[in-house]
């Protein structure tokens, strides 16, 4: 048998597949492929991104079961792979429960296993980061970017607040906004924005302990007259409720504040996939009590697929 690791959706996403695929073609003994489509989602290749061995690529949701034997989806994403067993790994608390389950569908004739999941799987929540680690590491221009930053502002001679706040399609009340600004304005730490969001930084740029990284390459929209939250139409047919498009410049940008993210003492602002990784990254971490949520909300989420069928 042979896996092919599919790789879409915004970085976070496609980061959380990847790793995820790894670990299973490497608890099963497969070869691998992956497949990294250059789309809207993120306009930019892992090798244009980090520096690594792995090679991906540019195959798209259009081109998957065409050109590959696909006989099961271990997916969250059926209705991406509708007339394919689907198995759906958010509802595995355990990798031998998983590896039975694939067991029911025998790989025959050079048919291959694709793997799909924007999120981690709950049966390898506590060891993903170790099991990845030197995969992917940042480039060197990303790591020069942001530590000249970080001395521009002396941030690197004391721990600062890491505040991630996605507000282009993520839907948030301005509430939510108010209150992490009332917030920052009461803890007398330095504090590094990361945002996706010009208006988020207008909205903080009042407070004297905030720190932005200044850029102009920032996602943009599909639709230029369109809100953020739009409904649109990707290269596959798919539709989704977010008017998004990050170029390669806006990825380049992202991955910056993913390092300061990742060496900051980040607050846990939201389940972006985004902040997740930033936590994977900060060569530091111990993470229990981000395991302990993890572990919480992977629950929680299988409880409710079981009550709902």
């Amino acid at each position: 048998m042979s896996l092919v690791i599919y790789c879409d959706g915004g970085l976070g996403n496609r980061l959380n597949s990847l790793r995820g695929g790894l670990n299973l073609a490497r608890e099963i003994g497969s070869p691998f492929v992956i497949l990294w489509p250059i789309n809207r989602m993120c306009e930019a290749s892992l090798e244009d991104m980090f520096d690594t061995h792995l090679k991906t690529l540019n195959i798209g949701l259009d081109q998957v079961l065409a050109k590959y034997n696909i006989q099961v989806a271990i997916t969250h994403e059926g209705s991406s792979f509708s007339g394919l067993p689907i198995i759906d790994p958010r509802n595995y608390f355990r990798l031998t429960t998983l590896l039975r389950d694939l067991k029911r569908h025998p790989i025959l004739n050079g048919g291959k296993i694709l793997y799909y999941n924007s999120q981690h799987p709950p049966y390898i929540w506590s060891e993903v980061k170790s099991n990845s680690q030197n995969l992917f590491l940042f480039k060197q221009d990303t790591v020069v970017a942001a530590e000249e930053f970080l001395n521009e502002y002396c941030l690197k001679e004391t721990r600062y607040l890491a505040l991630h706040l996605r507000g282009t399609d993520y839907g948030f009340p301005s509430i939510y906004f108010s209150f992490w600004r009332a917030l920052i304005n009461l803890i007398p730490c330095k504090t590094v924005l990361c945002t996706d969001d010009m208006a988020l930084v207008n909205k903080f740029s009042g407070l004297k302990n905030i720190y932005w990284k200044k850029s102009e390459a920032l996602p943009q929209k599909l639709d230029g007259l369109g809100s953020w939250d739009q409904s649109t139409i990707d290269e596959y047919g798919r539709e989704f409720n977010y008017n998004l498009f990050r170029n390669a410049a806006s990825i380049k940008n992202a991955l910056i504040e993913l390092y300061l993210l990742s060496r900051g003492v980040r607050i846990y602002t939201s389940r972006s996939t985004f902040l997740y990784q930033a936590y994977l990254f900060d060569p530091k971490l111990k993470g229990r009590v981000h395991k302990a949520i993890e572990a919480s909300h992977h629950f929680m989420r299988a409880l409710k697929r079981l009550i709902l069928g």
